[in-house]
């Protein structure tokens, strides 16, 4: 029942990776719990299809670790909404960071790293990537001119990860400048697409090799499930799909299902998140007590032409930094909060926070951070903005 591409894309992300004339006319397809896949005979064992080429319902199914139909539908639900030519599933988004930098990356070779990624993609690099013989640097965050960009390649630059908004900081990259440069040094680039979700930006479209996703955010919507996700074009469909599998990589049948089922209400969340987010972002902008908001979303961002530009919206995500902001302060506040649960995620149906040092946090282009501020990020979630703004207001009032 995978629907046609004719389809408004919130009614195809409803539909795609349903089959229920496979699974006895059920509307969502049933959690498998499989590991041990049986063949119907010889032939079918010996032409078993390890590469992904055939239909989970037509002798695409080989061993639970590598996909069983639910994870098949997820991944194609996934391919569809980001506009790739394949999709995979992996236990978290750190994993699926893991399985890309595997997958394209060789001793002798060089990457680029965005300033502003995910921590955990500086980690890899710096724990893994260079016991493997592998150097890398970090590109400034944001907008960069092209001989810019092109004065951090390397004949040996094989690839380059970013992420649009940066973490923390949200700044915005120009992605389809860096994907141009990237591919005449014939370097792939690979895109941490969390924030937007896969909706508010499509990687493909600007020139991005590889997609990654921690679907533990609005995927699954509801802070309960775990898992990640890579898209890519065809060119790399066969790589990662060998380092996917030889990594050990799959999801259980019942986390496939949450993710599921999250994907079917993505669009609605995260409308909703994307309007109480830029509210409470406008609210807290002018705040007295706050230094500033790093949002892209607002017109007062130094990135809000180029969000604008290549974005259709905007989710619930973004950072503040407190005026003549303390630890001492910013623990008061934090811990003031009623309705902001504090954690490291995001993108559920929950406000959070998340407050953190710049001391440790690479920042090179924004004199609106320094090393010495305070910034909190946050999460603006399903409750009501009035009562959000007024958790926010006095605590705020308290330093």
């Amino acid at each position: 029942m995978t629907t046609p591409k004719k389809y408004h894309e919130v009614t195809q992300t409803l539909h795609s990776g349903r089959t229920p004339e496979h699974h006895f006319g059920v509307v969502n397809t049933p959690v498998y719990r499989a590991s041990t896949i049986l063949f119907k005979d010889y032939q079918s064992f010996k032409n078993a299809d390890f590469a992904g080429n055939r239909p989970w319902h037509d002798g695409g199914l080989t061993y639970g670790r590598r996909n069983t139909p639910i994870t098949h539908q997820l991944a194609d639900t996934i391919k569809q909404l980001e506009g790739g030519d394949a999709a995979f599933v992996t236990c978290s988004g750190v994993s699926a960071i893991a399985v890309v930098m595997s997958s394209l990356l060789s001793t002798g070779d060089h990457v680029l790293i965005s300033d502003s990624v995910y921590n955990p993609t500086k980690m890899w690099a710096e724990h893994f990537g260079t016991r493997m013989g592998i150097s890398f640097d970090y590109i400034p965050a944001g907008v960069l001119t092209e001989s810019q960009i092109k004065s951090y390649f390397k004949p040996n630059t094989k690839l380059v990860m970013v992420e649009a908004p940066g973490s923390l900081t949200f700044e915005i990259a120009d992605i389809p400048l860096i994907s141009k440069v990237a591919h005449e040094y014939g370097a792939a680039v690979a895109i941490d697409n969390t924030w937007s979700a896969g909706v508010y930006f499509k990687p493909f479209e600007k020139g991005c090799d590889i997609s990654i996703q921690a679907g533990t955010k609005y995927f699954t919507g509801h802070s309960d499930a775990c898992f990640g996700s890579i898209t890519c074009t065809e060119k790399y469909k066969k790589i990662i799909s060998q380092t996917h599998s030889l990594m050990g990589q799959s999801v259980d049948g019942d986390t496939a299902f949450l993710a599921l089922r999250g994907m079917r209400t993505l669009h609605l969340r995260l409308k909703q998140h994307y309007e109480s987010g830029l509210k409470i972002a406008g609210f807290l902008e002018n705040h007295p007590k706050i230094k500033t908001v790093l949002h892209p979303a607002l017109p007062s961002s130094p990135d809000y032409k180029l969000w604008k530009r290549d974005f259709t919206g905007a989710c619930g995500l973004f950072s503040i930094v407190l005026r003549d902001g303390t630890e001492e302060k910013m623990e008061k506040f934090v811990n003031h909060l009623k309705l902001f649960g504090m954690g490291f995620s995001w993108g559920g149906f929950e406000s959070l926070v998340m407050p953190c040092l710049c001391d440790n946090m690479m920042r090179q282009y924004d004199e609106n951070v320094s090393k010495n501020d305070c910034v909190i990020r946050v999460h603006i979630g399903l409750e009501d903005t009035q009562d959000l703004q007024d958790d926010l207001e006095q605590a705020l009032n308290l330093i």
